[in-house]
Formats: C-alpha cells, sequence, structure tokens
C-alpha cells in the first residue's frame, strides 16, 4: 500500500473522529438543562430534609454543604458548554491528581451503591 493511500486513511479516520466528538458534544449540549435541572432538584431535596438524616448536626451540616455544591455544580452545568467542563476537568486532574483519585473512587462506590438496589 503506498504511503499516500495510508496518509488518506488516517486523514479520513481523524476527520471521522473528529466529526463524531463534536456530535457527542452538541448531543451532551443539548442534555445540560435536564441535568442541570436534576442537580437542582437533588440539591433542594438534600437541603429539605437535611436535618432528618440521622447523625445529628455534624451530618446535617454537611448536607447543606453538599446541598450547596450540587446547587452549584447545577449553575456550572447550565452555563457551561461540554468542551469547557472538559476543559476544566482537565485542570484539575493536572492541578490535583489525589483529589481528582478520591472523587472518582467516591463516584464509583456511590454508582456501585445505587447500581446494587
Amino acid at each position: 500500500m503506498p504511503s499516500n493511500d495510508r496518509s488518506d486513511i488516517v486523514a479520513a479516520g481523524s476527520e471521522l473522529a473528529a466529526k463524531t466528538a463534536r456530535m457527542a458534544a452538541h448531543t451532551l449540549d443539548d442534555q445540560r438543562d435536564v441535568v442541570a435541572g436534576q442537580l437542582n432538584r437533588v440539591a433542594k431535596t438534600l437541603k429539605k430534609h437535611a436535618g432528618d438524616i440521622p447523625g445529628g448536626e455534624p451530618t446535617s451540616r454537611l448536607s447543606r454543604t453538599a446541598a450547596g455544591q450540587l446547587s452549584d455544580a447545577s449553575k456550572y452545568v447550565r452555563t457551561h458548554k461540554v468542551e469547557r467542563m472538559g476543559s476544566d476537568l482537565e485542570r484539575f486532574i493536572r492541578a490535583r491528581p489525589v483529589m481528582a483519585i478520591a472523587v472518582a473512587l467516591f463516584v464509583g462506590l456511590a454508582l456501585g451503591r445505587v447500581l446494587r438496589r
């Protein structure tokens, strides 16, 4: 196979990958309001029931803090495009790799618990 054919195949593959990434980002951007709304609903519910969670004031305070963070996340998702969120996430991971691993572990464990039910 001549090198010109290989470069044509590589170029076509790169173009297809870029087009697919743009389509995926566009699709995800279309869902931002839905995700932001769900985050906001969870934040409101958590804040409303923070006092009902067993564990006393420390747990209630932690729940209210988490509700505030979820509310902030909702606003962020609503106002930023997927491409920007990806850039921000990459910067966060590079700046705080240990925290990024801890967050990923926590999210994985939480999802595992939710999916088992």
